[in-house]
Parts: structure tokens; C-alpha cells; sequence
């Protein structure tokens, strides 16, 4: 199975938002540039996802599929580290209190609950990322152990759903 990421088309948006990003910065419209940063933020983690799904989904090795799935894990745990600090509230007080926003305040506010939600798992994340991609263990058997038992059909699924949360977004 071939997943097509669409990568030039992505590249190309990630080269509109941070130029959007380098206007509001010449304007000194520090609110709006923070709202590029996650939309930035997003659209490289979906490129860095886009890669790995490929990857494991053409695995033809168990210890590939596990390689990817690690990769994962680092990738979700990290964006979601950035995008708890980039979405504070005054991420959301600006957005609801801006009236350029108005068409499509709904929706951030839902994109707010979806990652909410995603940022409940972060704890199980961080301690994979630690465990198996990291490379934090000192003892061996533990981190052959931790290999062994990572649940790779959740991982996957957190990435296809996180996925198609910033393909929305």
C-alpha cells in the first residue's frame, strides 16, 4: 500500500504560512504570528507523519514497523510539547476576540477539545519516546523489553488520528 503525502503541495503551503508568518512579524502583529506558528507547526508534523505512516504501512520487517512506530511516538510527543506551549490561552483569547476569525472560530475551538483529548496520552508518549526511540535506559534487557511491548496498533492509530486532525486544521 502506497500512501501519497502530497508532499509538494504541503511544501508549498508551509511556504505561504511562514511567509504570512514573516508579514505579521514586519507588522509587529505578535498575536497573528502566533497563530502561524501552530499552523507552521502543524503542517510539519503532518509532513514528518505523512512520512512515517508511508514507511511503516510498506514495512516488510517487524523491526521496521517498529522503527516507524518509535519514530511516531517522538513525533507526536514532541508536537504535542510545542502546541500545548503555542495554544495558551491567549492563543484563544485572540482568536475569539479577532474578528478575522469569525468564520471559523467553531472549528479551532473544536481542533482545542481534539487536542485536549490528544494531550491525555502524552504521559503514555513521553514514556515511550524515553524508553524506546530516546534510548534513555541504561539496562538493556529493559529496553529490549520495552521494545518488545509496544503497543504498535495504538501508536498507529494515534498517528492516523492526529493525522486527520491536521490535515483539518
Amino acid at each position: 500500500m502506497k500512501i501519497e503525502g502530497n508532499y509538494d503541495l504541503k511544501k508549498k503551503d508551509l511556504s505561504i504560512l511562514i511567509d504570512n508568518k514573516n508579514k505579521c512579524k514586519s507588522l509587529k502583529i505578535k498575536p497573528l504570528e502566533n497563530f502561524y506558528d501552530v499552523c507552521i507547526f502543524n503542517s510539519i508534523t503532518s509532513l514528518d507523519l505523512d512520512v512515517t505512516i508511508d514507511g511503516y504501512l510498506n514495512s516488510k520487517h517487524e523491526w521496521q514497523k517498529k522503527f516507524y512506530i518509535r519514530s511516531i511516538s517522538l513525533i507526536l510527543n514532541e508536537h504535542l510539547d510545542k502546541i500545548h506551549a503555542l495554544m495558551s490561552s491567549h492563543f484563544y483569547n485572540f482568536i475569539l476576540s479577532s474578528q478575522i476569525f469569525n468564520s471559523i472560530k467553531d472549528e479551532i475551538l473544536s481542533y482545542r477539545t481534539s487536542y485536549k483529548e490528544l494531550n491525555r496520552r502524552k504521559q503514555s508518549l513521553s514514556k515511550i519516546r524515553n524508553e524506546v526511540i530516546a534510548h534513555r535506559s541504561k539496562d538493556a534487557e529493559q529496553f529490549i523489553e520495552s521494545l518488545d511491548n509496544i503497543n504498535v496498533d495504538d501508536l498507529f492509530n494515534l498517528a492516523i488520528e492526529t493525522q486527520t486532525l491536521l490535515n483539518q486544521f
